[in-house]
């Protein structure tokens, strides 16, 4: 009974992150394709990503969500809510092909993606209430898996299929998917469960008020960061190299995704067994041995064999990195505010990294792809470090979850004492 129990929940959370990510994917790295194709320039192209600002910017209004958390399917029902004026927004932007009134189809979009990633909110405040500890590893793991798959599905079949479709139907198809995506939850009765005090916008200062959280949220948002420098600019090392565009979509949009899928698996099992401080430490060591293989097609080593090496290894420790991140995000949650920190954390790894690209690109300009991996594999060693001082440090047996969780409840009497 236990262990159906756990099926279904990860059934209902996989099949959630695939259709949360599938229109996002789309609409980011598919329709400027489909824009550029229109004839429109590169500056106007920029500018649908803004599309992503919902994304950046949803920890403002986490709290709001959070509200009522203590109610039975009260999260449920948001997701319902959102989904549904998602899917209303969008079939209306399916009137307006790309190159029509985009100024409006723009809006139109923007207000679908502002929804959607409020419903996301919702989404990982349900993934953290609902797995137990003993589930979390497996639960991160279809997570991440469920969102490369909405990457790979949305950003690559839809896009290849585009032609043969149309606009509309692949509004259409989308839509489907994520009102699909909501017959599990349609049989998921999300319980009601005590909070010790109720969300509100004091929630994002009172996070970082918590002893001993500091250290594990800073170790989480720059776990994946050294990697992201490198594995994101190996796309355009490979265009510069002169590949073709279907060489760079076999290697990276096929081969790499499809590795970032299985290696999240992996990993969220992993973590099931060894727990989540001995599966970090690792996942820190093993992804040192994917910046040798992005190094060697830059110094000109570009057989198939080492490409094939650079994006299983570089795609499938992203889908690692991705896994365990997720679950350091729940283990830093606290109870009736999951949606909150969740958010937070995840709000504060996009912008690092979105500071942290740009950087990187200019220093491939300055000093060329071997050097940016190069700085980028000593960066993972010092990470490595950092990792290793932070749990040498702490030195507890009990688990991080447990360890914070005392704190959280010093935090929630404190605010109800106040």
């Amino acid at each position: 009974m236990a262990g159906r129990e756990s099926i279904s929940k990860y059934v209902l959370l996989a099949s959630l992150y695939f259709t949360q990510f599938l229109p996002f994917a789309f609409f980011i790295t598919a329709l400027p394709v489909i824009m550029r194709r229109e004839g429109y320039s590169l500056e106007q192209i920029g500018y649908l990503y803004a599309l992503g600002i919902p994304y950046a910017l949803k920890f403002l209004w986490a709290p709001y969500i959070d509200r009522g958390a203590g109610k039975a399917n009260h999260y449920k029902k948001i997701v319902f809510l959102l989904t549904s004026l998602y899917v209303l927004v969008t079939l209306a932007a399916s009137t307006f092909l790309p190159g029509e009134n985009m100024p409006l189809l723009f809006v139109l979009l923007f207000v679908g993606l502002f929804f959607l990633s409020t419903q996301d909110i919702a989404v990982d405040a349900i993934a953290t209430r609902i797995l137990k500890s003993h589930e979390r590893g497996v639960g991160n793991g279809l997570q991440a898996a469920g969102a490369f798959v909405g990457y790979f599905v949305g950003g690559g079949i839809m896009l290849m299929n585009y032609n043969r479709i149309g606009w509309q139907n692949t509004i259409y198809i989308m839509s489907g998917l994520l009102v699909l995506s909501l017959i599990p939850l349609f049989f998921y009765h999300e319980p009601a469960l005590p909070v010790k005090s109720r969300a509100s916008f004091k929630t994002l200062y009172t996070f970082f008020q918590r002893k001993k959280i500091i250290a594990p949220f800073l170790l989480a948002i720059f776990t994946g960061l050294p990697l992201q420098m490198a594995y994101h600019k190996f796309r355009p090392f490979m265009t510069d190299a002169g590949f073709s565009n279907e060489q760079i979509g076999f290697y990276i949009g096929l081969v790499g995704m499809a590795s970032a899928i299985v290696f999240s698996l992996v990993t969220g099992y992993l973590i099931k067994l060894f727990g989540i401080r001995k599966s970090l430490m690792g996942l820190l060591f093993l992804t040192l041995s994917a910046f040798p293989f992005l190094i060697f097609p830059t110094l000109g080593y570009q057989t198939s064999a080492f490409l094939w090496a650079a994006v299983l290894f570089g795609g499938g420790f992203s889908g690692s990195v991705h896994a365990v991140c997720y679950s350091l995000y729940m283990d830093h949650a606290r109870p009736g505010s999951e949606g909150s920190d969740f958010t937070l954390q995840n709000a504060a790894a996009f912008l690092v990294g979105s500071l942290f690209m740009p950087l990187s690109g200019a220093l491939a300009d300055q000093v060329g792809y071997t050097s940016l991996y190069t700085v980028a594999m000593f960066a993972q060693v010092l990470l490595i470090f950092a990792g290793g001082l932070y749990f040498w440090r702490s030195r507890v047996d009990v688990p991080l979850a447990e360890t914070l969780k005392k704190s959280d409840i010093q935090t929630a009497e404190a605010e109800v004492n106040s």
